[in-house]
Order: C-alpha cells, then structure tokens, then sequence
C-alpha cells in the first residue's frame, strides 16, 4: 500500500516538473518575441521606415498570442515586407531575429524546435497545399474503404484513436485543441503519455462499438 502511495506522489511530482517545463519554455518564446520587436522598432531608416514599423508590431502581436494561426500568418506578413525593403535593412532584421533565437536556416520559428517537429510556416503551407491537391485521391480511397470492412488492426487504431480524443476532450473541456500553440500542444501530449493505461482500457471498451459502426456502413439503407 504504501509502495503504490509513494509511486502515485513520484509520478504527480514528475508530471508538475513536465507542466511547468512547458509553461517555462512557452514564456521564454513569447519573451523572445517582445525583445524582437523592441529592437527590430529601434530601427532607422528613412525609406524603409514603415516597413520596419509593421515588422514590430507584428513580432509584438506574436508575443501576445500564443495561437498558431495568428504566429503563420503573422511571419507570412513579415516576410512579405522583408522582401521589400533595402539588403541593409533587411540584413539588420535578420541579425536581431537570430540573436533571439527566432531566425534558423532563413526561417522565422514559430516555436522552439525542441516543443515541436521542426517545421516551419512554409512548410506547413506546402503541406496544406499538398492535401487540397490530392483531394481527390484521398476521397477515392475513403471511399474504396467504406465498401469494404475494416481489418481487426483499422479497428484497434480506430479504436484507440477515439479513445484519445475522448481523453482530449476531457482534459480542455469547452477549449479546441487546434487554437492551442505547441507548447500547450505538447504539455497534452505529455498528459496522455502517462494515461496509455486508461486509453487501452477505454479502446477495449470502444472496440465493440466501433466495430459495429463499421459494419452498419455496409447495411442498405431503407429505400435504396
């Protein structure tokens, strides 16, 4: 008994060290940010001058708001107007944005490299793009495997995955996970890691149902 007490006080101790880890290197990030665009607004330049100025008031904006979507779309501004300016300026802005550590391979990170899978803005836009090209095969295969049943693997995979996003949904309550950064993407992640016991109890459970789900696609409809 007491065994069993001391591991759930060592296990709730490492996962207070993980949440705050997150919360650490998310506020670093956003500070990172701010310092950006104090400097980059320090800037002089007669003809770039404006450009120099939105350039600040975006990297305060990312400093604001952790969302992903507003961070993409905020670089994407950034390096329209980088394009504009003069080479002197432009290598200037560089300069501060390597300095904090917002500025690798040419690329401005959204997120420390270590909080996520080392993609930046444009590469998650080709991605995008990727997917909106295929459409049409990936809705041919969708439909290919709604004629037929699923393999006792698809169903544990189906299954676990429900399980997961019940789990999800639990922990954020009324929130979206896709407006969270990934810095709080990762502390979730970091959550369901240590709860693979509950998602394998609760797939179990699950598996009855979707197995019948998958057979139900199959059945006629009335009328048809």
């Amino acid at each position: 008994m007491q065994e069993n007490t001391d591991k759930i006080k060592a296990e709730y101790k490492e996962l207070k060290k993980s949440k705050t880890a997150v919360i650490d290197e998310a506020y670093i990030r956003a500070v990172d940010f701010q310092k950006a665009a104090k400097e980059v607004g320090k800037l002089k330049s007669g003809l770039d001058q404006n450009a120099i100025n939105q350039i600040s008031k975006l990297l305060n904006s990312m400093f604001k708001n952790s969302s992903l979507q507003i961070r993409d779309n905020a670089v994407l501004a950034i390096n329209k107007l980088k394009s504009k300016v003069q080479r002197d300026t432009r290598v200037s802005i560089d300069k501060i944005l390597t300095a904090n550590n917002l500025l690798k391979g040419g690329n401005i990170t959204v997120e420390s490299t270590d909080m996520q899978e080392a993609l930046n803005v444009q590469q998650r836009m080709k991605l995008k793009q990727s997917m909106r090209r295929n459409k049409a095969k990936i809705a041919m295969g969708r439909k290919r495997a709604a004629r037929k049943l699923a393999s006792p693997e698809k169903l544990q995979k189906r299954a676990e995955k429900a399980a997961r996003t019940a789990m999800v949904k639990k922990i954020l309550k009324d929130k979206d996970k896709s407006d969270l950064s990934y810095a709080a993407r990762k502390g979730i992640e970091d959550r369901l890691a240590k709860k693979k016991g509950q998602i394998k109890t609760m797939a179990k459970k699950l598996l009855k149902t979707v197995r019948l789900k998958d057979r139900a696609k199959l059945q006629k409809k009335p009328g048809a």
